[in-house]
């Protein structure tokens, strides 16, 4: 069952998405019925969960995370604990749960630390996306320095925080680096939007233009049956409609984004679905949905579905449509301004925000991969 849940991951790199799920279903299904020695039952379940994650198939990674970790609760299972525990914390981070995100994070780190650690270093990136999320930079940049001491790879999370601390350049080095440095699609998905946010952030539309077209190339090229995966599908429409605000197209932009407001809602991501809200509510962006857009009882406030998760400070360190020399001056001068956040050194303002990219932009490494 180990060679089919490997046979399914190649199929799967490969692009027949809907064959390789298929076969690691059976070989999940199998460790699941107790057919498996704990070793392989531990590792088929990494494949699975992690193959679901590198596909944005959120639903089949949440359950099969479930079972693995009811499966750890009845086994002392050394190492392997820890893992289904990062992969729980992925998943929580999504949901919006982030406290206990960052806690199940922890304890996988502490347990895994003798075990493997490649498998750490996933822990501790995660750790830093948690933190960067909610405006703990200072945290956030301890978190990433650990995942690096540890061999593994703080990208695309360090440029996207360099990015909401005003520093654009490091920003734009940072990220342009790791995708020259990733070659496999399913990992160049991760990295591709973050590159979107930063090329926009910096003034260069063309290289966020080419960016957004390899990203919906790679992801049509790993449908589901025939749709994209749901979070795929709306980690694009976000990238189209931060292009499209930068570059004033208004319908554009509020087509696009309200796709991905929808979607990401539809996924259970109130932190992404929210980045979104922001953008459709910016000053330009705002007015272009004046007349379209009303206000619904149903939609919660930016307060109620960012705020009071604690990413307040991240969720506003904002850079609209300015020059890269407009964010660097913003930093240098941002302790003085009124409106300033201390915190991180840049200045909040309006909706565009800076190094908040989507879950699927910034995940952590696969550690089936490893």
């Amino acid at each position: 069952m180990l060679a089919l849940g490997g046979k399914g991951r190649s199929f799967i790199k490969a692009g027949n998405v809907e064959a390789g799920l298929a076969l690691l279903d059976e070989a999940a299904a199998s460790a699941m019925c107790g057919d498996l020695r704990p070793h392989s039952t531990g590792l088929v379940y990494c494949l699975t969960i992690s193959s679901c994650q590198d596909l944005g198939d959120i639903r089949r990674a949440a359950e099969w995370t479930e079972a693995a970790n009811r499966w750890c609760d009845q086994l002392d299972v050394t190492g392997f604990p820890g893992a289904c525990r990062i992969h729980r914390a992925e998943v929580m981070r999504l949901r919006g749960d982030w406290p206990a995100a960052e806690a199940q994070a922890l304890e996988a780190c502490e347990e895994l630390l003798d075990f493997d650690r490649s498998i750490t270093a996933s822990g501790f990136y995660e750790i830093g996306e948690i933190r960067r999320r909610r405006g703990d930079f200072a945290g956030a940049e301890e978190a990433y320095r650990t995942t690096n001491e540890l061999g593994g790879n703080s990208e695309p999370g360090l440029s996207l925080l360099r990015l909401a601390q005003g520093k654009v350049d490091a920003a734009v080095a940072g990220v342009a680096h790791a995708l020259r440095e990733t070659k496999e699609p399913l990992a160049r998905i991760r990295r591709l939007p973050a590159q979107i946010e930063v090329a926009v952030a910096a003034g260069d539309l063309r290289t966020a233009r080419t960016a957004a077209d390899e990203l919906e190339e790679i992801v049509d090229s790993y449908k589901i049956g025939h749709r994209r995966a749901s979070a795929f599908d709306a980690t694009t429409h976000h990238a189209r409609g931060q292009i499209n605000l930068a570059e004033k197209d208004w319908g554009g932009a509020v087509t696009s984004l309200r796709q991905a407001r929808d979607t990401w809602q539809g996924v259970g991501a109130p932190y992404e679905t929210a980045q979104a809200r922001l953008l459709l509510v910016s000053p330009i962006g705002g007015a272009a949905t004046v007349t379209q857009e009303p206000s619904s009882s149903k939609a919660p406030s930016r307060r109620s579905s960012v705020s009071e998760r604690g990413s307040t400070k991240s969720e506003r360190k904002s850079y609209w449509g300015g020059s890269r020399r407009d964010a660097r001056s913003s930093s240098r001068t941002s302790s003085t301004r009124p409106g300033c956040s201390t915190h991180s050194g840049t200045r909040s303002g309006s909706a565009y925000s800076r190094g908040t990219t989507s879950s699927f932009g910034s995940g952590s490494p696969s550690m089936a991969a490893r």
